[in-house]
């Protein structure tokens, strides 16, 4: 089983996510694998409930944020995060408008830079309520020390997610962006 197959299944279990599907936990969707761009365009399948992506970037800009925005909707004020980060020792809570959540946020020591993530989009189909998610991300810091994030957001509009767009810095050879999903 690939390392980010079981690290996205157990962090759904974490999560307390009922992971059912035909084989009992999250389905492979889709892997990309892009280098020298700055832009991922998903097109979602239907049939499922929930969708979880689980990402290696790596980039050659320290201190740069890779964005997830909805149907081509890149309106800051449309997104709502509450995050926890913490960068060494010190913990830091925050709250920010802009993008459905972050795969990378920092990152140090030397090029490329990478980060690891999860993100879980729940309900994404829905109409009838806004789509939240929920990242669990880390990197090392600048300085050596650890660097990691706890994010919660929100994505105001109730349309169903049909496209998922990840914005950021020139992503480099190496970073694999990988898409799973439950069965509905």
């Amino acid at each position: 089983m690939p390392l980010l197959e079981t690290i996205g299944s157990s962090a759904a279990l974490a999560y307390g996510l009922n992971v059912t599907s035909s084989s009992g936990a999250f389905e492979s969707i889709l892997t990309v694998t892009p280098s020298g761009v700055s832009q991922v365009n998903i097109t979602i399948p239907t049939g499922y409930q929930h969708l979880q992506i689980r990402a290696h970037t790596l980039t050659s800009s320290i201190f740069s944020g890779t964005s997830i925005y909805f149907n081509a909707d890149t309106t800051d004020a449309n997104y709502w995060s509450v995050v926890l980060d913490s960068y060494g020792t010190s913990p830091l809570g925050r709250t920010w408008s802009g993008a459905a959540s972050y795969l990378q946020w920092a990152s140090g020591g030397s090029s490329p830079y990478a980060a690891n993530s999860i993100t879980d989009i729940f309900d994404y189909s829905s109409s009838t309520k806004t789509t939240t998610t929920r990242t669990m991300m880390g990197a090392e810091g600048s300085d050596g020390s650890g660097y990691s994030s706890y994010i919660q957001s929100l994505w105001k509009n109730t349309a169903p997610v049909t496209t998922i767009r990840i914005i950021g810095p020139t992503f480099s050879a190496g970073t694999t962006i990988a898409l799973y999903g439950v069965k509905g």
